[in-house]
């Protein structure tokens, strides 16, 4: 069954936990950044916890494009289908 442009728009609306996921371990980086900042234990951390933070963002906005591609895609076959 394909999806209509609604459904995937109220599917899309729907999808927190990638957003909570990135949120949280963005967030428990920078905490154990500043921890380690706190107890003088940074030596090549900082370039690690910032290449994690850099690769999730990364791979969320990575997911979001596909996701907006899939939705343009279907957006497109439904305009073909009221055409035709």
């Amino acid at each position: 069954m394909t999806e209509t442009p609604e459904q995937i728009a109220a599917a899309k609306k729907n999808r927190t936990f990638s957003k909570r996921l990135i949120v949280g371990n963005i967030i428990a980086a920078w905490l154990i950044l500043f921890g380690s900042l706190l107890t003088n234990e940074v030596q090549g951390l900082i370039t690690h916890v910032f290449s994690f933070v850099t690769v999730l963002i990364g791979i969320y906005t990575g997911i979001g494009h596909m996701d907006f591609r899939k939705v343009v895609e279907a957006t497109e076959r439904a305009s073909e289908r009221m055409k035709g």
